[in-house]
């Protein structure tokens, strides 16, 4: 299962060698998944914790400078 894991891992790096672009080829990757309904099968078949992806994107949205823009000129 490691081997498996590490496969894995070097796909979603590519060429870069990187791991913050492996971490956000993954959520990419996982936001499709999420979009086309198997977020879950994806996050098994990849090594990937569902509910950090979850987390993650929670997130991601709760700090979008355009959302915390609506919400400044939503209460003036």
């Amino acid at each position: 299962m490691k081997r498996a894991a590490l496969k894995v891992r070097h796909k979603f790096a590519a060429d870069s060698l990187s791991d913050h672009m492996a971490y956000l080829r993954v959520f990419q990757a996982w936001q499709r998944a999420r979009a086309e309904g198997y977020d879950r099968s994806f996050c098994e078949r990849n090594f990937v914790s569902s509910a950090t992806m979850e987390m993650i994107h929670g997130m991601r949205f709760v700090h979008h400078p355009a959302e915390l823009t609506y919400k400044i000129m939503d209460t003036e």
